[in-house]
């Protein structure tokens, strides 16, 4: 069977989606008469405080993806169809809260992917970090669908904490309008939210 060479390069992106914190433990000095159940009252303010203490941001994000060829390959399964994508890459362009990508120091890596012959999508699996110029960066996991036919994607990137104004970070990007060009190199839109610390935007 000809080998059907793809190599699809991940995503960041970007950005963001509210992750829910879990709620403080309480001791017996915020527990009503009854401990093993809150007051409405007390509830109700451990509420305003996890709200409060976070802001939801609209992201909007242009990147590309550039394979980084000095790694080793990601075979996909079944191998029997011999899907092979780039192992890892670089993430560069522009994003909301993060400005210019710094390039060489944003990067992803495929941990699987999976081949699908009646649909001919690729499933590929792919965590890394977006790092703006100042150094701050916040870390990903991304989820790809790639068309071996036309070589087009879409996926969707989960935010998991970073450093500096993205310490704590959360959010859901989606990625769309994605392209994979001869050289296997990608650029796509991202479209989401991220939700940030107050006192972290800046």
């Amino acid at each position: 069977m000809k080998t059907i060479s793809l190599i699809l390069i991940l995503f960041v992106f970007i950005l963001s989606g509210c992750t829910k914190d879990a709620l403080p433990v309480m001791d017996k000095d915020v527990l009503g008469n009854n401990e093993n159940e809150l007051t409405n009252s007390t509830m109700k303010d451990v509420m305003a405080k996890d709200v409060n203490d976070f802001v939801t941001i609209p992201i909007h994000a242009e990147l590309y993806g550039k394979r980084d060829l000095s790694l080793p390959p990601t075979i996909c399964t079944p191998e029997i169809y011999e899907i092979i994508q780039a192992g890892g890459g670089w993430i560069g362009g522009f994003a909301s809260l993060v400005g210019k990508v710094d390039e060489a120091k944003s990067r992803y890596l495929r941990t699987s992917c999976e081949f699908n012959p009646e649909t001919y999508i690729v499933t590929s699996y792919n965590s890394g970090k977006i790092t703006a110029i100042n150094g701050d960066y916040y870390n990903f996991n991304a989820v790809g669908y790639v068309d071996v036919l036309t070589m087009t994607f879409t996926g969707e990137v989960t935010i998991t904490g970073g450093t500096g104004r993205f310490d704590e970070a959360g959010g859901t990007v989606q990625m769309v309008d994605g392209m994979v060009d001869e050289s296997g190199n990608t650029n796509w839109t991202g479209i989401g939210y991220m939700t940030l610390k107050k006192g972290k935007r800046n």
